[in-house]
């Protein structure tokens, strides 16, 4: 995605992007880019302060504000329609942890998968979504971008984008980069720390 959104889209964030520039000296593009989604710029940028630690010159009261905004997103975030669903966010996650390699998050997304409708069959099948007939056109698109982008190097080029916005707004598309992102860290903090699976897995 070539095209950065202006600034001046979201003058309701010029607060948060008034602390990114105080800590880094600028305002990243990456973040213009989440905040088509408040819930995640708002999310992240918490995530981002707490790991690392970072100083801002921004008031204490002002900090107040930006966490009540941050609830306020999540709720209205669970009450908006979900136009990607469940199953393909779950299948999203396998495919990008699988490209990851990290068999941990492998074992828990097939099987959230699973819980949420997603057939045993096509679950099988979904490292062969390319030439299974289980899988639409469309969720082919989020599958090859989730393969390609959960790579290392990561592989994603132009045509998938080419491909998703035939199926996608900007705002979905980039939605599900995000399920990606959010299993690239889970992926390296399982992987590093080869957390144990669970008893549930053993049965």
């Amino acid at each position: 995605m070539n095209n950065i959104p202006k600034r001046e889209e979201f003058p309701e964030f010029e607060n948060i992007f008034r602390i990114s520039e105080d800590i880094m000296g600028f305002l990243p593009n990456s973040m213009l880019y989440m905040s088509y989604t408040p819930s995640i710029l708002l999310t992240f940028s918490m995530l981002s302060k707490v790991v690392l630690r970072q100083k801002s010159k921004v008031s204490i009261l002002e900090k107040i504000k930006i966490f009540g905004r941050l609830l306020i997103s999540i709720v209205k975030r669970e009450n908006e329609k979900d136009t990607i669903g469940a199953e393909l966010r779950w299948l999203i996650a396998y495919v990008a942890s699988n490209a990851a390699g990290c068999t941990y998050c492998q074992a828990h997304t097939s099987y959230s998968a699973y819980r949420v409708g997603v057939s045993e069959q096509k679950i099988n099948e979904a490292f062969n979504f390319k030439e299974s007939s289980l899988f639409s056109e469309k969720e082919k698109s989020a599958l090859s971008i989730a393969l390609s982008g959960g790579s290392t190097p990561n592989r994603t080029t132009k045509e998938h984008f080419f491909e998703l916005n035939k199926y996608y707004s900007k705002k979905e598309i980039l939605e599900l980069i995000s399920i990606i992102s959010i299993f690239g860290f889970l992926n390296r903090w399982n992987d590093t720390l080869k957390t144990p699976l669970e008893n549930i897995f053993n049965e």
